[in-house]
């Protein structure tokens, strides 16, 4: 009896969906902190007095770039993690993943915040929009790397 071995490839481990959403959160913890150290870093040097703007700048880096990293690294997890879960579902590849993975995040993010009462929802619809909107260029690239 001959035994068959299953060859898999490396492409195939990396565009499993694991992996491709842990890969988007730390691209996306990345680019918040480091754009949020550039934007702290300016912002904590014109607010500090002269003479101090290294250190305030340094500061001001070191208490909220992290934070901006996390903050953009659940938006790309979340947005990551639909995109996957809606491909699995559908068993399509089309924009209308990252149109709804859009949606899904939006509301997701902004149900953590309160509810407005006199028109529910539209909090979670604008949120979408947003998400869909910034998400662009970051669903193309993650359509283009699992094909």
């Amino acid at each position: 009896m001959v035994r068959q071995i299953q060859h898999i490839t490396v492409t195939a481990i990396l565009t499993s969906s694991p992996y491709v959403i842990l890969n988007d959160f730390g691209g996306a913890f990345a680019m918040g902190a480091i754009g949020g150290g550039i934007w702290h870093g300016i912002k904590g040097a014109r607010n500090s007095p002269r003479g101090e703007r290294l250190v305030g700048s340094l500061s001001a880096i070191k208490a909220r770039a992290p934070v901006l990293g996390g903050n953009f690294g659940v938006w790309g997890g979340l947005f990551s993690s639909y995109d996957c879960a809606v491909k699995g579902y559908r068993q399509k590849e089309d924009p209308w993943n990252a149109i709804t993975a859009g949606f899904m995040t939006g509301g997701t993010l902004a149900f953590r915040c309160e509810f407005i009462v006199t028109v529910p929802g539209s909090r979670h619809v604008q949120g979408a929009i947003n998400v869909r909107t910034m998400s662009t260029g970051t669903a193309d690239q993650c359509r283009s790397s699992s094909t």
